[in-house]
Order: structure tokens, then sequence, then C-alpha cells
């Protein structure tokens, strides 16, 4: 039986990561078998390192969609050979959407459905990488995920408080109206929003984890 793919998404700072290892953890209390991803694969893919270099300002490649092929790669070499999973659930700390979002949030918004419909076709149907069945987008205010990303600890992959995209806060607010359109977008797929912050106050991690969990729970 095909395991529950669900992607978690949201701009830096969002707490995709820190969701994804707590969703892990409520689904298991269930007695579900859970594996979980990340994207980009630091340090395991060449894809990722040339990610790495850019995210440390060593180049910048010349187009969003020369960013995204950089993306799609990524995720093209991590889960060759590894469908189908053994498991219930697949829970995916970014995934295509978040390729979809950063990138298509560099360009003109009038140009954002044609790039949807190129990468969508390069990830799914070139690539052959699976849909996800459950997309969950974590939203916050771009001002907040800001301070978060500057509490975050030392990451393996830069030895900065912010990557080259973090510290654009033009950037960060851009991909949150992108996330915003892409979620609502008939090539898209199946989306749930879950409110990171409400009235100006952070909800705690484990808020934000069970009311994920309950989201994945309904649909399988």
């Amino acid at each position: 039986m095909k395991p529950l793919f669900v992607a978690i998404e949201g701009i830096d700072g969002a707490g995709k990561g820190t969701t994804t290892r707590n969703v892990k953890a409520l689904l298991e209390q269930r007695g579900l078998n859970v594996a979980t991803l990340s994207f980009p694969n630091y340090g395991a893919t060449q894809a990722a390192r040339s990610i790495e270099a850019m995210l440390n300002g060593q180049f910048m490649p010349t187009s969003a969609y020369h960013i995204a092929t950089l993306f799609s790669l990524d995720r093209a070499e991590t889960l060759a050979g590894k469908a189908p999973w053994d498991c219930d659930v697949v829970v995916c700390d970014r995934y295509t959407a978040s390729n979809a979002a950063f990138q298509g949030a560099r360009l003109p918004a009038v140009e954002l459905d044609s790039f949807l419909g190129w990468l969508f076709d390069y990830e799914f149907s070139r690539l052959g990488l699976p849909r996800p069945d459950l997309q969950i987008l974590l939203k916050i205010d771009p001002k907040t995920a800001s301070a978060l990303v500057l509490k975050k600890g030392q990451r393996d992959y830069t030895d900065k408080d912010q990557d080259l995209f973090e510290t654009d806060a033009r950037y960060q607010e851009s991909v949150a109206a992108a996330y915003d359109r892409i979620s609502a977008h008939p090539l898209a797929g199946r989306w749930e929003v879950v409110a990171v912050d409400s009235g100006g106050d952070l909800r705690t991690p484990e808020m934000i984890a069970a009311d994920v969990a309950e989201r994945v729970l309904a649909r399988l």
C-alpha cells in the first residue's frame, strides 16, 4: 500500500523542520510507521553541494529556472531508488512547492503560471518524482519569521546567522505571497493552511504539530 506523502511548506523561519520532527513523533505515538525527508539534502547530493555554495554567496545562478533545476535535481538524486517506502506516512520538510515559491518569487507575477507549469512538468513528469498527497502551509508573518531565523542554532550548510536568501526581508515577503498564490493554484494539488502565529502571538510548536497531525490523520 502506498504511504501518505505529506509535505510541510513555508517561508524561512516558519518552523518546518521542528514541525516535521514533532509530527513524526505524534504519528508514531498513534502506532504509525513514519519516514521523514528534508530538502535540500545538504551534504548528500551533488546538487545540494551547489545549493550550499549558492546560499553562502559563492555564486549566483542566472535565472529562477537555473536555481529551480538545482533543487529539483537534489530531490531526484535523493529519491532515486527509494520509492515505494515501507511505511504508513512520509513527512517531508520542503518539497516541490518550496521550489515553486522561492524561485517563483523571483519572477514577475505575470510569469508565475508559466513557471509553475514548467516546474511541475519537470519534477513530476520528466524526473518522475512522487506527487505529495497533502501539502501543509505553515502561515507566519515574514517579520516574525525573520526574527526566528536569527534564533536558529548552527546549521551544517553555512557558518552565517542567515544564508543568502534569509537576509533579504523583501524577498521573504515575496515568497510568502508566492506561497499564497501557489496554494490556491489548480496545478498545485491538495493544501491545508496552519497558522504559526495568530493576532501577533506565536503558537507553541506542540500546538502547531498537533494541528498538522490531526489533518494528516484525517487523510489516512
